[in-house]
């Protein structure tokens, strides 16, 4: 559009106006084609002190080459050592999860909180109750947005891999699973470079090919890795924000902005949803919004602030409703008064005609 106007006419910072012109039309702005905001930059989560301390809980499947008794696998990651526990399930009710990290917290303890997604199993009264009588604090992410438990988000994709590689070599589904597990928890993670077995077990597990080695002598206690995992955090950040063009947000409480909507009626319609105000900032990059949604700013293109053409329609709008409601009152009101007179009238008639009559 700027070289289409260069081409006819020019003046000192029309790209600029242009660019503003744009940002600004309604029309613009719901067809998209004003630009999507960039992304909000990455917050890596603080590396935790100690093992099963807030371990990520997560649903994988449905799982079609799987038996019928195993479609669902319950994965329970923990953020310290990168341990990772799998359980074949043909359940996913909140009971059926409940007996699983019953089993697991039997092996390893009650963690002091976990963290989940807003599945309906997650957020059932039931698994509430249960993480309550166990005292177990419940940390939830925001809607459609599976950065929030990156850790386990990110071993579902190991498990897609190692198990399609798994039976590509003609092994069975548990067979898949137990070759997995044995070979992510006895290799390096590239965050700690340490075994996860070493930091969760404090030894590493003796396999095969241990065989071709002399057994070693025992080893000093593990030191402290959190400065060393903190350097190599901010260098992924570092590389996740310059990939994704990223930018801090502008966003301020009182704001009016348009939220992206994941699902539309038809492809023509608006990806937008009608304007709402912002009401609390919720950490780093959550926002609170007037009918009650949480929005996070690391799922891409999330918010839109307001234009001057959206304020000026949706002041418009509030305006029209509030006309309506109150034209509404003043009907209602008008056809009180004439239900009442009618009814004086009917009375003075009847008693009328009553006195005539006797």
């Amino acid at each position: 559009m700027n070289q289409k106007c260069r081409d006819l006419i020019w003046w000192l910072g029309i790209d600029t106006h242009i660019e503003q012109f744009v940002k600004n039309c309604e029309a613009c702005v719901l067809s998209k084609k004003a630009g999507d905001p960039r992304p909000a930059p990455l917050q890596p989560r603080l590396w935790l002190e100690k093992p099963w301390q807030q371990p990520q809980v997560d649903i994988f499947g449905v799982v079609r080459v799987a038996p019928h008794n195993q479609k669902y696998l319950i994965i329970v990651h923990d953020l310290h050592s990168k341990w990772p526990e799998i359980t074949a399930t043909s359940l996913i009710a909140a009971s059926s999860i409940i007996s699983i990290l019953d089993k697991t917290f039997t092996r390893w303890g009650l963690p002091e909180s976990i963290a989940t997604d807003n599945g309906p199993q997650f957020t059932s009264e039931e698994f509430t109750q249960y993480l309550k009588a166990n005292g177990i604090e419940h940390h939830q992410t925001t809607w459609y947005n599976p950065q929030s438990t990156g850790g386990v988000e990110r071993f579902n994709r190991v498990i897609k891999e190692s198990i399609k590689a798994s039976l590509a070599d003609e092994q069975t589904f548990d067979q898949a699973i137990h070759t997995l597990l044995c070979s992510f928890r006895s290799t390096p993670h590239s965050l700690t470079r340490k075994m996860p077995t070493e930091l969760m077990k404090g030894r590493n597990l003796r396999l095969p090919l241990n065989l071709l080695k002399p057994p070693a002598s025992a080893g000093a206690k593990i030191e402290v890795m959190a400065k060393p995992i903190v350097k190599r955090q901010q260098k992924m950040k570092e590389y996740a924000d310059k990939r994704w063009r990223a930018k801090s947000p502008s966003f301020a409480v009182g704001q009016w902005v348009r939220v992206k909507l994941l699902n539309r009626a038809h492809k023509l319609a608006t990806s937008l949803s009608p304007p709402q105000q912002i009401l609390q900032q919720l950490g780093h990059h959550g926002y609170q919004l007037g009918d009650g949604i949480k929005c996070n700013l690391l799922l891409q293109n999330t918010m839109k602030i307001l234009s001057r053409s959206d304020k000026r329609l949706w002041r418009r709008t509030l305006k029209f409703c509030a006309d309506k409601q109150t034209k509404k009152k003043t009907n209602k009101k008008k056809s009180n008064q004439r239900w009442k007179t009618l009814t004086r009238i009917s009375f003075v008639w009847h008693l009328c005609t009553g006195v005539l009559h006797n």
